[in-house]
């Protein structure tokens, strides 16, 4: 979908666009509740239906995405064990409980658009070749990121007391040294 600002008229637009994209094989849908304009758009074999049903679908798919996508947040907390995870979910047999996730995704896929099929497949891509990290994954690099951070510090810390150490040991040394020539 997009929006497009016609030079013409928007009626003279729309037929026109509707001809070119038929003329090209591409499927065409027109929400329109102009009579005439409907009528020019199914001539050139359009699917066509109303405004209203048009703006009645959208916020219907909207509605659903929202729920699909609660229903996934739910099924990751539990896969992960996150807080909201559910005692009874958490008693169910494994293999049950993976009979049960394959139905949900499966369900929720069927609700699914093909652009949102679309960006799911790309988000398991990028997860595949390491372009996109997991919540978890991600919070358990940070931590490792800054254990070895901190594991660096000490070693310098370490080396810097020691050098410092050998350094005053040399001072004594050669204090010694000099009480021995005196």
């Amino acid at each position: 979908m997009r929006v497009v600002y016609a030079h013409d008229s928007a009626d003279a637009y729309i037929e026109r666009e509707t001809r070119r994209l038929r003329s090209e094989g591409k499927a065409v849908c027109a929400a329109t509740s102009d009579g005439g304009i409907a009528t020019a758009c199914r001539l050139h074999g359009a699917t066509v239906f109303s405004a209203k049903y048009f703006v009645t679908e959208l916020k219907a798919s909207r509605n659903a995405g929202a729920a699909i996508l609660a229903d996934f947040n739910k099924r990751q907390e539990r896969l992960s064990g996150g807080p909201r995870s559910s005692g009874i979910w958490d008693a169910l047999d494994e293999s049950l409980r993976e009979q049960l996730d394959g139905q949900i995704q499966q369900s929720a896929e069927a609700l699914l658009t093909r652009k949102q099929r679309e960006a799911l497949e790309a988000i398991e891509r990028d997860k595949a070749e390491g372009r996109l990290v997991e919540r978890g994954a991600m919070a358990r690099r940070k931590q490792m990121l800054a254990e070895q951070a901190a594991a660096k510090r000490r070693r310098r810390a370490e080396a810097k007391a020691e050098a410092e150490a050998e350094a005053a040991d040399g001072e004594v040394l050669d204090a010694s040294e000099g009480d021995v020539d005196t």
